[in-house]
């Protein structure tokens, strides 16, 4: 099993850069209407979707900074803890 420990979001919808943000067993989302609560939970989702939503640059990436756009800009990234199972999986 493995478990989010961490996530960083960048220049994905509102969001420029969210800064690590630690995960804990339970999550609460407090913010003003429009700040941003719906799209940080848009940007975990694609993490691990249901059905796949793949990434649009054109319509998700930061609104104001469309002209700062380039095609290799990492939008999320994941700090991951794998059980010992796991870890022996990827270690023989």
């Amino acid at each position: 099993m493995m478990q989010l420990k961490a996530y960083r979001i960048t220049m994905y919808k509102c969001i420029i850069d969210s800064k690590w943000i630690e995960v804990s067993p339970l999550a609460v989302l407090v913010g003003k209407n429009e700040s941003g609560k719906t799209s940080l939970l848009k940007a975990l989702h694609k993490l691990n979707p249901f059905q796949s939503h793949p990434y649009k640059m054109a319509e998700e990436w930061t609104i104001g900074r469309r002209n700062q756009r380039y095609i290799s800009q990492v939008i999320f990234e994941a700090s991951i803890e794998l059980n010992s199972e796991n870890q022996l999986k990827l270690n023989p």
